[in-house]
């Protein structure tokens, strides 16, 4: 394995860091279907780039963080916002951690 990512890899974790953009753009804790939205293009492109069962959990529980994170009331039974955002954080990490390694592309 090279140092060196391929272009699908550097798009994951652009598109990993667009997702935290919007953690920062948009505050967490109440509905907000524009930042859900924006999100999804970015998880669903990470998805695709690696279709993996690894990466697929990854996404798939990105997505649904990324809802209840963005609802006026659901981010209340996993210990609020706060707590929710760590929670994406944590997967975005994994995402980035896995491409970083170069596990994406073995995976594929």
């Amino acid at each position: 394995m090279t140092d060196e990512m391929t272009p699908a890899e550097v798009r994951m974790i652009e598109c990993a860091e667009s997702i935290k953009g919007i953690l920062d753009e948009y505050r967490g804790g109440e509905a907000n279907q524009r930042a859900i939205g924006e999100a999804r293009p970015s998880i669903e492109e990470i998805d695709k780039l690696s279709p993996n069962g690894y990466m697929h959990e990854r996404t798939h529980s990105l997505m649904t963080w990324i809802e209840i994170f963005y609802s006026a009331q659901k981010h209340l039974n996993y210990g609020g916002a706060k707590r929710v955002r760590m929670h994406i954080l944590d997967d975005i990490t994994k995402i980035q951690a896995f491409v970083r390694t170069g596990r994406a592309k073995e995976a594929t």
